[in-house]
């Protein structure tokens, strides 16, 4: 199963950003708050770094803190970003239906093992795979010329601040650098987490 789709498309993005370092304060987007403990409810004892590919193709270590606030910042941006679709936001009945297509019988823990995540509980796995699909969606309508990508990025309204404890938020990538490889959508760029499976 391939749930990742390779990049196609150059940066585009007006997004403001910056760093915070309140107290228990993750990262805010559009006045929302994601709080340190959010991002702990996703992760066990056991929780390991990810891989993720780098600027030149090299294979970096996100953290997993790090890793969770991305998948996190993700599925609100995804999320903003249907409800500009021309044709409209998909159903959520649909959504679920990609799921367990790209699923295709799989479990939670099957998807992790594929992914090499490890000691991630699984609610952050389901988010995970839902983010994938998300991506998948829009992706799909870019790559076949349904939507104008600049069209759907032009003044999106998604302005980020995150805590330094988890890394930068790069606005012209939509994406979180905290090890030297920031995540960003499929149609802008795709260094989150690997553009295929892991072997």
């Amino acid at each position: 199963m391939r749930l990742l789709v390779p990049a196609t498309l150059a940066v585009l993005a007006l997004v403001a950003a910056g760093c915070t370092s309140k107290v228990g304060v993750a990262a805010t987007y559009n006045g929302h708050t994601i709080t340190d403990s959010q991002v702990a409810s996703y992760l066990t004892t056991a929780a390991q770094p990810v891989q993720s590919q780098g600027n030149g193709g090299a294979t970096v270590e996100e953290p997993a803190r790090t890793f969770v606030l991305t998948v996190m910042l993700q599925d609100r941006l995804f999320d903003k970003i249907l409800n500009r679709l021309p044709g409209g936001r998909p159903s959520e009945a649909t959504i679920q239906e990609q799921i367990t297509t790209q699923l295709a019988g799989k479990t939670p823990d099957q998807i992790a093992q594929m992914y090499h995540i490890t000691g991630y509980t699984e609610a952050f796995v389901n988010l995970f795979v839902r983010v994938v699909v998300l991506n998948q969606t829009i992706s799909g309508l870019v790559q076949q010329g349904t939507v104008d990508p600049t069209s759907l990025l032009k003044n999106l309204d998604f302005h980020v601040t995150v805590s330094p404890r988890y890394g930068t938020w790069d606005p012209k990538a939509y994406g979180l650098d905290g090890s030297g490889g920031a995540g960003a959508p499929a149609f802008v760029t795709l260094r989150f987490p690997d553009a295929q499976p892991a072997r």
